[in-house]
């Protein structure tokens, strides 16, 4: 064992004091100061990559975060919190498309002629959602189609929390 040993260290010993390597001998010189390229990248791509200046947008993103946001782990998480509450995409699409259907039907139904509140006959159980006070109090009804329908709330901001998707709409009818 102490032989191995003298002879790993003589040879060791040789090796290291031997500027004069052999091509065949299956040593190769090590350069010292000399980086790993990668390999994959152009010589000016390097370059610009580290000359590039931040955008206008760049750094104002990065101004509001440091005005809102005390750390980036706070950002981080009200990203994510923000992404949660977002509906998906599909179910956006096919709500806003029942939505339009709906505004075009209100907009489409065709004006009445005017009915007498105290005559309308409560048939069938059919009650008028128009609070008379008092009971008999005289007057017309006519409908009217509304002059703007808007989606208000959580939809519009597309956060709606719940799993059944709720629609705020806000009808304005013209007097």
């Amino acid at each position: 064992m102490d032989n191995m040993f003298q002879n790993f260290f003589r040879m060791k010993g040789e090796i290291m004091s031997s500027t004069n390597l052999s091509d065949d001998s299956g040593w190769e010189t090590v350069k010292k100061n000399k980086r790993k390229r990668n390999s994959n990248l152009p010589n000016k791509k390097r370059k610009a990559d580290l000359q590039n200046v931040p955008t206008a947008e760049e750094l104002n993103k990065l101004k509001e975060a440091e005005a809102k946001f005390q750390s980036n782990l706070f950002k981080m998480q009200v990203e994510e919190l923000m992404k949660e509450l977002k509906e998906k995409t599909p179910k956006m699409d096919k709500l806003t498309q029942w939505l339009q259907i709906f505004k075009d039907h209100l907009r489409n139904i065709s004006e009445d002629s005017f009915e007498s509140i105290e005559d309308y006959d409560f048939e069938n159980g059919i009650e008028i959602p128009i609070i008379q006070n008092p009971k008999l109090t005289k007057g017309n009804f006519k409908f009217i189609p509304p002059t703007e329908i808007k989606e208000i709330g959580s939809f519009t901001l597309e956060t709606m929390c719940s799993a059944v998707p709720v629609i705020d709409i806000a009808v304005e009818i013209p007097r």
